[in-house]
Order: structure tokens, then C-alpha cells, then sequence
């Protein structure tokens, strides 16, 4: 029984997969089939060549070795001959074969059967996968179909069967268990993974060296310090007290991105992969030791992390390379580099990389929280009874209306704004503060001393330089600590002192003007905020507070330093960025109901807010509808001048859509300014607008 090609079935030489020989890189022969060398390959002809189904050729030819020949007969059999070069007839051929050789025989005749003829072409075989070379070790590979039925007798056809160079690297394709295949996919997996491990390991090393040691942490702090202040306002106009929050998640973002080009490389080139992955180990180091308040321990954890990530993605493209065929060692790994991979030996390397990855991220935050923890420290702080308390708040110094401020500002509502990517966590009884510089005598204050001093406890009201007009960067709360004046006292400044240089645990610099803190005013060293002893996120164990100072400039959390020194000797973190050095807090007033864009009934609507004119005091707030007449709005008690208060003014509203805008005047006879001015370099100015819609 002869094969018939299937109809429309493509001619193997046309297959584009198929390269001729000055394409092959030279092989050594191997197995039962190879030719002796010189040996001239015998195409078929009638009466010299025997072939298992019988078939003939009308011409008689033989092709040379590494040459080409024609064969002026017509060929039964399309094959490959055993030489390096090509033979072709130009009859016509029906039967599909396959030989040792390298070359291409083309018949174009046709012939009736399949079979094997002794110059080597393929005879009749089980269809179950094999692999096999070739007398020039071009490696086959005739994988199982299972859609596909055949008789025991049948070969694959021709389109399934591909092949390799040997020695070379794995197969390029086939169809069965642990099928390979290459691909950006693969190479952006195995770099983020890689990039997975690195971060996660050097996160759960940064637990026992500091929480700041962490790579990510101090490379977001270097972010932050090296970001434009156009765009460091831009976030928090926009993300609020998310910032940081967004940072890092723009950060993961970029690192995801640079390690999904480093993985693709890794796949074509190992080498590059694993500088690449080291480089980001070492920048995280070389970072971490710049960061101002650094210690050189804290390069420890970008540096094992960087190694980690090395091995995570020499193991993951090795360990998910699929086997080739070695003359040296047999059918082995290919070493990987090459792109193409195993999918299912991928599949477990990757997952257990992300275990790994993940477990170790999560132990390191698990044991950074059990190791930098000032939860029990702040709960064992028991504030006693200051000595000055604040007077009791008058029961007309707050307003109840739905939508108004309250007073008090809870500490959990209260705003945060400073560079700390993660709250520092500091115990009682690692705090000190070091007073010196221009002083007579440098101190050195631990907390127990601290509460040991005369305490003053007052009602005052912060506000962040980068408080846009109507913005939300604005509290107020009760404070409890020690005077500064008296601290400083005991130093005894010298002449000539015009600057409280102040640092944080971070290495954050705040200069505060000494003028302004020692002129009489209640600015504080503070360890208790309404009541309770700092929270973590606003300074514990200690932070400064100095009244119409904007933050910026005075409200130094966490401060363990305090330098006396001069104006011009000193340039604190946010002057050297362009800031104003000294910016008190202007004259302003804010409407909290109604919102804009509110859409509210027709009648009486109240309009109320809060307005502010810290160490000078507010005079009167006054309210405007649709640019008409001022009207005076009607404030509540005053509680003290280093306090907002609170304002309303009732309104008769009409249908429509109307604008309302509010201003105040402090008790020096400033009323603020009409004109618009954003928050750089010292301050917003303006009135707040609110636009609603009445029916």
C-alpha cells in the first residue's frame, strides 16, 4: 500500500523551518547510519537502488557530496540525501521521505508510495515520540499526536517533525508534556521575582540591623529629597496625607518595570541579568549610607538583598531551562540563557521564588514591628497634672453645626505632613535630646529628666506651610510639655544667637528662629497631645511646638537635637529647598459648610467655618454672597490668640447658583488679602470661594 499526500499538503522543502546546509553549523556524525567519509550519495534509478515500497525513477543520477546535481529523471521519493549539498530533480515526486544526509533532495515527480530507501530515506514506524540524528546529528524529533489517528504503520507527517542542530540548544517546539517556549512573558516573570526576592530578603534583614536600613526606605527618602518641590506640592495638594503612600507605590511601580528588562535580558544573557539585579543591591546600599542620620550598618540590607536577588534569578532561568542534547553528557539542562524555557519546571521554580520572596517580606515587617516597637513604651507614659493648666474651654468657644469643625481636632483627624516614609518608632528610653552650639553649658536630656521639669499645658493651633486656601492642613489641640525658654535657660545662650537648628531622628532638619521662640510665647517641647501622651505618627516620645510658626519651621517631631547657632550659618532641609526661613502663619479663614458644588433646598442655610490669626488673635470674620455686601459673621468665644475659632452666618438662599466667599481681620487690623497666591514660598494667600446651587 503506498502513502498518497494529503491534498494541499505543503512540499518540505517549502517549509521555512527547514535550513539549508551552509545555515548548519558543522556536526560530528553519530549512530548506526553514518556514511564513511567520500562516500557519493546514489539517487535512485530503475535498476541500481532498493527502496522497502518498491519505487522507481525514470532518470538515472547520482549526487556528489558537497555539490549540487540534477537529476534529469523523475524521482519517487521527496528525502534528504546524506551529502552536505543539494540535489534536486526536476521530474515531479508523490512520496515524502527522509534521509541522513544534510542536503535536500527535491523531486518534483510523484510518486506511490513511503518507504525507506537504503541512501536513507524514512521507512514505516510506531508514531510514538522519539528523538534521533541523523549521521550529521541534525536532531529529530517526531512527537505523539494524539489528535491525530494512524495506523501503526504511519508516520507524522512531515509538519510535526522539527529539528535541532547538535550539539545546540533545546528544541524550539513541540507539542508534549513540558512544552518549551520563549517570550517577553517569561523574561518580565523571572525579573520581577528575582526583584521580589531581593527586596524581601533585604526587608527581613533590615530588621535586625533598623527599620531606615530598609532599601526601599531610603531610597524613597532619597526620592523625596531629590523630587522638585513644584511636584512635592503637586502630591500632597492632590493626594492629601496619601502621599507617601502613593511614593511607594510609584516606586514598586518603576523597580517592577526596570526588573521585568533586566529578567528579559537575563533570558537572551545571563550575565546581564545578574549585574543588573546586583547594581539595583548596590544602589540601595550606596543610598541607605547617604541618607542624612545614616549609620554604615545600614548598607547591610540593599547588599544581601542584592545577592539574593543574583541567585534568585541565576536559579530561576537555569532550574526552568528544558533539556537538550550534549555529545559530551547526553540529553541535559542547556544552562540556561537562551530564552526558552520549560513551562511547568518555570511554574514551581517561580512559585517557590514568590513563597520565599513573600515570607521573607513578611517575617521582616513581622519582626520590625516585634523589635521597633514604642507601643508599650508610649502606654507605660503616665502624664502627671502640668503645673500651668489651661483654662477650661468656654462653653460659647464652641459651635455645634452640622458640617463646622470641632474645636479640638481628635488626634486621629489631626494632619501629618513630614518626610517619614515609616513612623519612627522611638522609646522613652532611647530618646535624649543634646542642647548645644552657642551655649554656656551643652545638655544632654533624657525623658524621665524632661517629665521631672515644670509643665505647661495649652491650647494652640498648627498649620502646614503647604495649607492651600479652604485646604485641610490645619488642627488644633491641647498640648502638654515643657517650656522652652526654660531648657534653654539652663543652657545659657550666648550673644549672638538667631537660629534653633533641630533634627529628628530621621536626620530632618528644622531651623527655628530664636527670636520668635523665646519672645514670650508658649513654645513648647511637648510630650502629651489632648490628654494622652504623644501618638507615634506626631512626634512620640517628643516633638517642638512654637505658636504662628508654620510647621515647616518650628514643629520638629521626633527631635533628639537641638543646635544653637545663627541664621546664616544654618540652612535647614526645607530653606535649602527654596522655602522662606522664617514664615509665620497669615491671617485666614476657612468655609466648611456648605461644600462647594452642594446642592441645597431653598431657605435658611447656615454658613459656617473657622478663621485663624495665631499671636495676634481674630477681630472679626466676614461673609459675602455673589459679591455683595460684607456681612459680619457672628464668632465664637475666644479661647486664646494662638487658637482658631469658630464663625457662622446664617442665609436666606434663593434659587440659583451663587458663590460665597469669607475673610478675616486679626486684632493688629490686617484683613487678608483678596489676592490669590499659592503656597510657595512662605504661605497661600486669598480668600476661600465656595460655589453651590440652591433649587
Amino acid at each position: 500500500m503506498r502513502y498518497q499526500d494529503p491534498p494541499g499538503s505543503q512540499d518540505p522543502a517549502q517549509d521555512p523551518r527547514r535550513r539549508p546546509p551552509t545555515e548548519r553549523a558543522p556536526a560530528r556524525h553519530r549512530g548506526s547510519h553514518q556514511r564513511p567519509q567520500g562516500r557519493q550519495d546514489q539517487g535512485r534509478s530503475q535498476g541500481q537502488d532498493r527502496s522497502q515500497d518498491q519505487g522507481w525513477s525514470q532518470g538515472q543520477a547520482r549526487s556528489q557530496d558537497q555539490g549540487w546535481s540534477q537529476d534529469q529523471g523523475r524521482s519517487q521519493g521527496q528525502g534528504r540525501s546524506q551529502d552536505q549539498g543539494w540535489s534536486q530533480g526536476q521530474g515531479r515526486s508523490q512520496g515524502q521521505g527522509r534521509s541522513q544526509d544534510l542536503g535536500w533532495f527535491e523531486g518534483q515527480g510523484r510518486s506511490g508510495g513511503q518507504g525507506r530507501s537504503d541512501g536513507g530515506s524514512w521507512g514505516t514506524r510506531a508514531p510514538g515520540p522519539e528523538r534521533y540524528q541523523d549521521a550529521s546529528q541534525a536532531v529529530f524529533l517526531t512527537p505523539r499526536h494524539p489528535d491525530r489517528r494512524r495506523g501503526a504503520d504511519q508516520d507524522p507527517p512531515w509538519d510535526s517533525v522539527l529539528t535541532e542542530d547538535a550539539p545546540g540548544g533545546p528544541p524550539t517546539w513541540h507539542d508534549g508534556p513540558g512544552r518549551t517556549g520563549r517570550g517577553l512573558v517569561a523574561g518580565a516573570v523571572t525579573g520581577v521575582l528575582a526583584a521580589a526576592i531581593a527586596l524581601g530578603v533585604a526587608m527581613l534583614v533590615s530588621a535586625f540591623v533598623r527599620p531606615q536600613a530598609s532599601p526601599v526606605i531610603a531610597v524613597g527618602g532619597q526620592v523625596i529629597n531629590l523630587t522638585p518641590t513644584p511636584v512635592k506640592e503637586f502630591a500632597v495638594a492632590h493626594f492629601g496625607t496619601n502621599d507617601k503612600t502613593m511614593l511607594l507605590g510609584g516606586m514598586y511601580a518603576v523597580i517592577a518595570l526596570f526588573a521585568m528588562v533586566i529578567g528579559w535580558l537575563a533570558r537572551r544573557k545571563l550575565l546581564v541579568g545578574a549585574i543588573g539585579i546586583g547594581a539595583f543591591g548596590a544602589l540601595g546600599a550606596f543610598v541607605a549610607v547617604i541618607q542624612p542620620g545614616s549609620r554604615t550598618t545600614d548598607a547591610i540590607p540593599a547588599l544581601v538583598g542584592g545577592v539574593a536577588g543574583v541567585v534568585a534569578i541565576i536559579s530561576l532561568v537555569n532550574w526552568s531551562a528544558p533539556a537538550a542534547f550534549s555529545p559530551a553528557t547526553g540529553w541535559n539542562g542547556d544552562g540556561g540563557g537562551t530564552g526558552r524555557i520549560d513551562r511547568r519546571k518555570f511554574l514551581v521554580a517561580g512559585t517557590a521564588t514568590a513563597a520565599v520572596a513573600a515570607g521573607s517580606a513578611v517575617g521582616g515587617q513581622i519582626l520590625t514591628n516585634r523589635r521597633f516597637n514604642a507601643n508599650a513604651s508610649r502606654a507605660a507614659v503616665k502624664l502627671t497634672a502640668p503645673a500651668k493648666k489651661a483654662p477650661p474651654l468656654a462653653r460659647q468657644a464652641e459651635i455645634n453645626i452640622p458640617g463646622l469643625s470641632p474645636f479640638y481636632t481628635p488626634n486621629s483627624s489631626f494632619y501629618r505632613v513630614d518626610t517619614a516614609l515609616v513612623i519612627p518608632q522611638v522609646t522613652t528610653q532611647q530618646w535624649s535630646l543634646r542642647v548645644h552650639g552657642m551655649v554656656g553649658t551643652e545638655l544632654n536630656i533624657s525623658f524621665k529628666e524632661l517629665l521631672n521639669m515644670p509643665m505647661v499645658e495649652r491650647d494652640i493651633t498648627l498649620m502646614c506651610v503647604s495649607e492651600p486656601v479652604g485646604g485641610g492642613y490645619i488642627g488644633n489641640a491641647r498640648w502638654q510639655g515643657v517650656l522652652l525658654s526654660d531648657v534653654l535657660r539652663q543652657a545659657k545662650l550666648q550673644s549672638g544667637v538667631s537660629m534653633l537648628a533641630t533634627t529628628d531622628v530621621n536626620g530632618m532638619t528644622v531651623g527655628v528662629p530664636s527670636q520668635i521662640a523665646l519672645d514670650g510665647r508658649d513654645a513648647m517641647l511637648v510630650v502629651g497631645m489632648n490628654g494622652v501622651p504623644l501618638p507615634q505618627e506626631h512626634g512620640f516620645p517628643v516633638r517642638m511646638v512654637v505658636p504662628g510658626l508654620y510647621g515647616y519651621c518650628s514643629a520638629t517631631k521626633w527631635i533628639t537635637d537641638m543646635e544653637v547657632t545663627t541664621l546664616d550659618a544654618f540652612t535647614p532641609y526645607w530653606v535649602h529647598r527654596g522655602w522662606a526661613k522664617v514664615a509665620t502663619v497669615k491671617t485666614e479663614s476657612r468655609i466648611d459648610t456648605p461644600k462647594t458644588g452642594s446642592s441645597l433646598p431653598a431657605g435658611k442655610v447656615m454658613v459656617a467655618g473657622v478663621a485663624w490669626a495665631q499671636h495676634k488673635g481674630v477681630e472679626m470674620v466676614e461673609v459675602r454672597i455673589d459679591d455683595g455686601q460684607w456681612t459680619k459673621a457672628t464668632v465664637a468665644a475666644v479661647d486664646s490668640i494662638d487658637t482658631w475659632l469658630q464663625w457662622y452666618v446664617p442665609w436666606q438662599a434663593t434659587a440659583g447658583q451663587h458663590t460665597l466667599e469669607v475673610r478675616a481681620t486679626d486684632k493688629t487690623g490686617y484683613t487678608q488679602t483678596p489676592t490669590a497666591k499659592g503656597v510657595f514660598p512662605d504661605g497661600a494667600t486669598g480668600y476661600h470661594t465656595v460655589h453651590v446651587s440652591v433649587a
